[in-house]
């Protein structure tokens, strides 16, 4: 068969945040070792999700490949979807619609850093590259015409009102990371805190940051010492530091941990500080709803189908030198036979001409649609 979108992950609707991290890591290591049997691959790791895009020549033998790799360890809880299936899933994340705060508009900047990413890489190349683009200026598109958003929040400034709730006003707090959604946390925490240190790799700080005091990773325990709240808010794809209860000063009342894999060891509890990581951020965020027009179902799967099959024709099978052939011999032939009707003047101009279009259709599209679905037989077709 020809090539063939692909996608095997996971999201907090289907397993807990420990299941998520292990997967990344299993995912990641797949991809680097350059074993995996695709072509292109794309991992897209957020707080909410982990998940393989890919394209291969045989989708099972990829699905068989992970299993085996993995031993079965995550068949309880992954989703592996081909084929058209795969845009329509990536759209639907894509406009929030299945993030943990429906309607956020973060994964869209998420999607597109890491097609940015696979692509430097040369992991991304002519078919995901195509796909994952096409899906972000759709879903911005059908954003704004029927105002898909979050409740008026991104889920940093929900995470940052709660934590207002909790501490009240006049906390100290350290922020690790200087991304989007840390910029967030601390734009709504800006009016409740007496002092604030940014961790970054950064030489420099967003205004975002206005009033932060900017530290490295190799000062971070000062900061620590110096704060009753530490939130963890770096790109999820790091993953590579982690604070463990020996890292923690007494002084620390709270920490939240935005971040898959986790930035803080979970035995930190032990200390007797609290700690929020993904699963219990799900709970605080089971309240929020997003509310759309039925019609914007309907406008998801037309998308997702025209990007599908624009890309498929033009990237992953190659056909589309072939059904232009096709289409030209079709449209000669048809042609001449409805001159030789019209020269006879059996009927009358005007049928003809519309009975011509409609061969010229049936005769193009027939084997068009088949492509995906059985690319053997329709290459068959196109020949004859």
């Amino acid at each position: 068969m020809g090539l063939e979108l692909v996608l095997y992950g996971a999201s907090y609707r289907t397993a807990p945040v420990v299941e998520r991290e292990r997967l990344q890591q299993y995912l990641s290591y797949e991809i680097e070792s350059g074993n995996i049997p695709l072509t292109e691959a794309v991992l897209l790791n957020t707080c909410n999700r982990v998940e393989l895009y890919g394209v291969t020549n045989s989708p099972s033998s990829f699905r068989e490949h992970i299993e085996k790799g993995s031993d079965g360890m995550f068949n309880d809880f992954i989703y592996f979807i081909s084929g058209l299936d795969v845009v329509k899933h990536l759209l639907t994340v894509s406009l929030g619609m299945d993030s943990l705060l429906p309607g956020e508009e973060g994964i869209t900047h998420q999607i597109k850093s890491a097609i940015v990413k696979y692509s430097e890489i040369k992991l991304a190349r002519s078919a995901l590259g195509s796909v994952f683009n096409s899906v972000i200026r759709a879903s911005w598109k059908i954003r704004n015409v029927y105002g898909i958003k979050a409740e008026g929040e991104e889920i940093g400034n929900i995470i940052a009102f709660k934590v207002k709730e909790k501490m009240g006003r006049s906390f100290r707090v350290t922020i690790i990371g200087s991304g989007r959604t840390a910029q967030e946390v601390y734009r709504a925490l800006r009016d409740s805190v007496n002092k604030a240190y940014v961790i970054t790799r950064r030489n420099w700080l967003p205004v975002s940051f206005a009033g932060a005091k900017m530290v490295g990773y190799n000062s971070m325990r000062s900061a620590l010492e110096d704060s009753d709240v530490a939130i963890s808010a770096t790109n999820a794809e790091v993953g590579n530091y982690q604070l463990t209860a020996l890292d923690l000063p007494v002084s620390l009342k709270l920490l939240v941990d935005l971040s898959v894999p986790r930035s803080i060891d979970p035995s930190v509890r032990s200390l007797g500080v609290e700690l929020w990581d993904m699963d219990l951020i799900a709970e605080l965020l089971k309240g929020y709803r997003l509310s759309y027009p039925e019609e914007v179902n309907k406008i998801i799967n037309e998308t997702a189908e025209r990007i599908y099959y624009n890309v498929y024709f033009r990237r992953l099978d190659g056909s589309v030198r072939k059904i232009c052939e096709l289409a030209y011999k079709v449209a000669e032939n048809e042609s001449l036979n409805a001159l030789k009707l019209i020269q006879k003047g059996k009927y009358e101009q005007s049928y003809v001409i519309n009975k011509m279009a409609e061969k010229i259709v049936k005769k193009v599209l027939k084997p068009l649609v088949e492509v995906p679905q059985d690319p053997k037989t329709a290459e068959i077709k196109l020949k004859a």
